[in-house]
């Protein structure tokens, strides 16, 4: 994994430096990522992550991305010695697991219909390649203080998972965002946002047009109707 720069003057509207990934290699080395800082929290006391979709994805293969919270520090990780031959002042990287649910205290939605919940699997309804497969699609996801998830997909509400049966509500004041990219998303960007406050009629249009590009229906309407020519 690594930082991606794009080529000045190719920036999108709300980009922002140091916060694109980009998956470099096809091997099985590990491919998550944590957010330097801790993530935001909301107004009732949650916290919340959203992350776009920028290239790399393909329909129905891309259920291996994941996303989700850790109240791991990124700088409680093994550092990996800088090579003899790096440039000066090249900062050391830090080992990261195969897979972001071995990270300690970690809560993690999607793989194939998964939660893991502090590195327990729970089977979950919502399959992130089902609702958000395609690039340029948004991806959010918001933990209340109860330790009930909320998935969002392009800033619409797509599901709850309760906290599971047996699981305590994550106790941490702050938690930071992990991303893993073990599907076929190779390039992602972390969003600058806060969770939506309500679902609108534009919101719920748009989604139907996304929809309609890999099915021949959408649950918030039917396709607009063509313009006269």
């Amino acid at each position: 994994m690594s930082l991606f720069v794009p080529i000045p003057g190719t920036e999108s509207a709300d980009f922002i430096p140091g916060c694109i990934l980009e998956r470099s290699s096809e091997s099985f080395k590990s491919k998550v990522c944590l957010t330097a800082s801790p993530v935001k929290k909301t107004e009732t006391g949650g916290f919340w992550v959203e992350i776009k979709l920028l290239s790399g994805t393909l329909v129905g293969y891309a259920n291996g991305i994941a996303l989700g919270f850790t109240a791991t520090s990124p700088d409680t990780l093994p550092e990996i010695p800088v090579p003899d031959d790096a440039e000066e002042g090249t900062e050391p990287k830090r080992e990261v697991p195969q897979f972001a649910y071995q990270l300690p205290d970690s809560y993690v939605i999607g793989y194939k219909k998964a939660l893991y919940w502090n590195g327990e699997r729970n089977e979950v309804d919502i399959d992130t390649a089902q609702l958000a497969p395609l690039d340029s699609d948004r991806i959010g996801v918001h933990l209340a203080p109860d330790g009930t998830m909320e998935l969002y997909v392009n800033r619409i509400k797509r599901g709850t998972i309760p906290l599971p049966e047996g699981a305590t509500a994550p106790s941490a004041d702050a938690l930071y965002g992990v991303i893993d990219l073990v599907g076929q998303a190779c390039l992602v960007q972390l969003v600058d946002s806060y969770p939506p406050e309500e679902e609108t009629d534009e919101m719920r249009k748009a989604q139907v047009k996304r929809d309609l590009r890999r099915t021949f229906k959408s649950k918030f309407g039917e396709a607009p109707p063509k313009e006269d020519a």
